[in-house]
């Protein structure tokens, strides 16, 4: 087995039960810049932080390389809100843990009686955060 990713209980590559190849995966950060006018007679300010880190990846399950489609779909659709530390290549990827944001499915192909036959899903992560009032997602 050659795992590419892995993330709380989700994982993907290629293993004799199921091929989950990660395609398009893309990363990004960023600087926030908040500029403040001087108010009476206060000098102005500014305010450098770095953005939430964000991961998105796509990937096909099908039915032809051992996988479930729509079982796939919903098991990744269950973990919405959930953040765990994402793992590339055995290590720690980013941040010290990300938040599934959304799964998206499309180019279902279904067989004559409706089944899932293959199904392409795009995972969006963004890096977990608490925010100023101390409210966090419960963890799973």
């Amino acid at each position: 087995m050659a795992t590419q990713i892995t993330w709380h209980t989700l994982r993907w590559g290629y293993d004799a039960g199921c091929i989950r190849s990660v395609d398009d995966l893309s990363t990004s950060r960023a600087v926030n810049v908040e500029r403040n006018q001087d108010k009476e007679g206060e000098p102005a300010t500014q305010t450098v932080a770095l953005a939430l880190a964000s991961l998105s990846f796509s990937y096909t399950a099908s039915a032809a390389a051992g996988c479930s489609p729509r079982k796939e779909y919903e098991a990744a659709n269950e973990l919405i809100g959930v953040h765990a530390p994402l793992y590339l290549n055995g290590s720690k990827f980013l941040a010290s843990e990300m938040m599934l944001k959304s799964v998206d499915a499309s180019d279902w192909v279904l067989d004559s009686k409706g089944r899932a036959v293959s199904v392409k899903i795009s995972v969006k992560f963004e890096e977990y955060a608490v925010d100023a009032s101390g409210l966090k997602l419960q963890k799973i």
